[in-house]
């Protein structure tokens, strides 16, 4: 093996481990893996026409966003103002009453 690699090996293997007076080796406690909280703990499936999916991957492409993030920004400006989620809601249920698909 060539000593560049057996630097690197040992550079990844990190420090030795002290050695306790009976010659068995004493290991550093190993860290517990704890995973990191998710960002975003709920997930939703959305099913779109494909003009909706076209206007919505053209709208995020140009503002160089996740189409996700511009959805959750849709949500969240739906909270707070009033009138938009009165206009949203009114679309959604106008496109339910002429939908002939089962809901």
């Amino acid at each position: 093996m060539s000593d560049q690699l057996q630097d690197r090996m040992r550079k990844l293997a990190g420090p030795k481990q002290a050695s306790s007076p009976l010659g068995t080796s004493n290991p550093a406690p190993t860290p517990t893996f704890v995973r990191p909280p998710k960002p975003f703990p709920h997930r939703v499936t959305l099913d779109l026409s494909e003009d909706d999916f076209d206007a919505l991957r053209t709208w995020a492409h140009g503002q160089r966003l996740p189409m996700a993030e511009l959805l959750r920004g849709l949500v969240g400006i739906c909270r707070v103002d009033e009138q938009l989620e009165a206009a949203v809601v009114a679309r959604v249920r106008a496109h339910r009453s002429t939908d002939t698909r089962t809901h």
